[in-house]
């Protein structure tokens, strides 16, 4: 099972614990829960995500995206040659996505562009307690623009590239 296949099958109000472990591949967030539906690393820090692309897309094509928590992942590109963007966040062709949370990820290690992108109409996110670090070149830790109500707050931001192995 994956992180999406639990989002379409739980019922509104409930905690998703994800297991320890390196979990690769672009992971499609999407739902509607007017309680909302958190999604946790059972073990702070210990659930990688892990893609060549995108690692989370929180928009849909065919339906609203609302109420849903993404908290403490360690979430980044599976290395050199990825795709852009590590997160992004926007409405999707004429749906909407609103009442999303991060908290408490770390959020790394960008190989093509930013490292959370927040767009096109995108309403209601909240982005706390995050640790940002290295992004793409001259690229951003986080590009927000054309959205409505997002708050960005204690968060921390910096580069390491020489910790990531990455030449500086």
């Amino acid at each position: 099972a994956t992180i999406t296949y639990a989002l379409d099958r739980v019922p509104d109000g409930s905690l998703i614990l994800v297991a320890p472990g390196t979990y690769t591949g672009r992971i499609r967030i999407r739902g509607q829960f007017t309680q909302g539906v958190t999604v946790r690393s059972e073990v702070p820090y210990q659930a990688r995500l892990r893609a060549a692309e995108t690692v989370l897309t929180i928009y849909n094509d065919n339906a609203d995206i609302e109420g849903i928590t993404i908290e403490g992942f360690d979430i980044a590109h599976s290395g050199p040659g990825a795709g852009a963007l590590v997160v992004q966040i926007q409405d999707g062709f004429n749906r909407e996505t609103r009442r999303i949370t991060l908290r408490d990820n770390i959020l790394r290690d960008s190989h093509n562009n930013d490292i959370l992108k927040i767009n096109n109409g995108a309403s209601q996110i909240r982005v706390s307690g995050n640790l940002f670090y290295n992004q793409q070149g001259s690229d951003e830790h986080i590009d927000i623009n054309s959205v409505d109500d997002v708050i960005v707050e204690d968060n921390v931001f910096f580069n390491d590239f020489a910790a990531s192995g990455r030449p500086i």
